[in-house]
């Protein structure tokens, strides 16, 4: 039974249970309300449970003890439970900590095995309490039946990221049985910050035996290349997404175009500019030559170089917007630059207004498989002569 009377008792009095589910508290956050508390006071009082004669063993409020502890207080405010049953107690405890977010699944793990264990319950009446399925009680609890070595990879980062495994990890890593594996990729899968399919997909390799090489990331240079020579090919009529630069183990890269088995001869003509042919498509191939872009109509099998209607050496870029309609950041954006000034990044269109007196064009780019809208500013001519 809960008092509703409000007491003070000494704050040396008042001790935290070791069976509280949470054990991780975030310092900075019970800084924040140490000085609070020094400021307004505590206005929630915490929920104690009476063993003895000045001796309170907290239900609720481990975090306004702390922080009032941290702020000097001598008193602190509680309400006292004569509620006798342990397990009743425990229970309502569970659930209030089972609705926070921060809860590591290492916590919620050992506090269902605990209450589990304790008060002889099974879980499927854990799970009906808590209001969650039997199979999500059951695969947080299998979290804390793993090797003791790698349950912290569960409970605590090493990096600001926040990144720890989680129950669905847990599943994953159990299908491996041997425990001296399960502890090689639970580490493996901790350091790398292995999403769940990836783990997933690393041990199906292993458990069928086989070994694949797992994907690279390109290298930014690569990409840069592979971009341009994209754009480069889709301005002589070549689709752009056949074009592929795989790097090799001893350093070097391979170039790969896909074309039409149909058009072969075509596409190589016009990737090394010899004309390949035979006699009798001589003139075909003469007709298919591009003509200049203002006198021909674009149609959806043929793409033609399309150039800025203006000299971007003769502008500034003032800033750039995404495909979101969000400004994009200061190193994205140099990047950008960087491409547009090298002719790496596709052209699509631009307008020309006045702003302030101010020549100024919005144009459109496309970017690593992104459509960017660019803001570009016209020097002055002191500037270009600088220059």
């Amino acid at each position: 039974m809960i008092g509703t009377e409000i007491r003070y008792p000494d704050i040396s009095w008042v001790h935290e249970d070791s069976s509280n589910p949470r054990k991780r508290f975030d310092d900075a956050g019970i800084q924040e309300l140490a000085e609070s508390i020094k400021e307004v006071g505590i206005l929630q009082p915490l929920l104690v449970r009476s063993v003895a004669d000045k001796d309170y063993v907290i239900v609720f409020g481990h975090r306004r003890y702390r922080a009032a502890k941290l702020a000097g207080l001598t008193n602190i405010p509680c309400i006292v439970t004569n509620d006798s049953d342990r397990g009743k107690t425990a229970l309502r405890r569970l659930i209030e900590n089972d609705q926070r977010e921060d809860l590591t699944p290492l916590e919620r793990a050992k506090a269902y095995k605990e209450y589990v264990d304790t008060y002889n319950v099974t879980q499927a009446e854990l799970a009906k309490v808590l209001g969650r399925s039997e199979a999500r009680v059951s695969q947080c609890i299998k979290i804390a039946e793993l090797p003791d070595e790698i349950q912290g990879f569960f409970h605590e980062a090493t990096d600001d990221d926040g990144f720890i495994l989680s129950a669905s990890h847990s599943e994953i890593l159990r299908k491996l049985k041997d425990g001296a594996k399960i502890v090689k990729f639970a580490t493996q899968a901790f350091e790398k910050k292995m999403g769940k399919r990836e783990l997933d997909d690393l041990v199906t390799e292993e458990l069928a035996g086989k070994q694949t090489k797992r994907k690279k990331e390109k290298p930014e240079a690569i990409q840069d290349a592979e971009v341009w020579l994209q754009n480069v090919l889709s301005e002589r009529g070549i689709p752009s997404e056949g074009v592929t630069i795989k790097t090799k183990a001893n350093g070097k890269a391979v170039v790969g175009i896909e074309v039409d088995t149909e058009g072969i001869k075509k596409s190589l003509s016009a990737v090394f500019g010899e004309v390949y042919e035979d006699t009798a498509e001589a003139q075909d191939l003469e007709a298919d030559e591009p003509q200049d872009a203002d006198t021909v109509e674009e149609t959806p099998d043929e793409v033609h170089a399309v150039y800025e209607p203006f000299d971007v050496e003769d502008y500034d870029i003032s800033y750039a917007i995404d495909g979101q309609n969000a400004e994009i950041d200061d190193k994205t954006l140099a990047k950008l630059e960087r491409a547009i000034r090298r002719n790496t990044a596709k052209f699509s269109s631009a307008e020309t207004e006045e702003e302030h007196g101010e020549e100024v064009v919005y144009a459109t780019y496309r970017w690593r498989g992104e459509s960017y809208l660019v803001k570009f500013m016209k020097k002055n001519e002191e500037e270009q002569t600088d220059e």
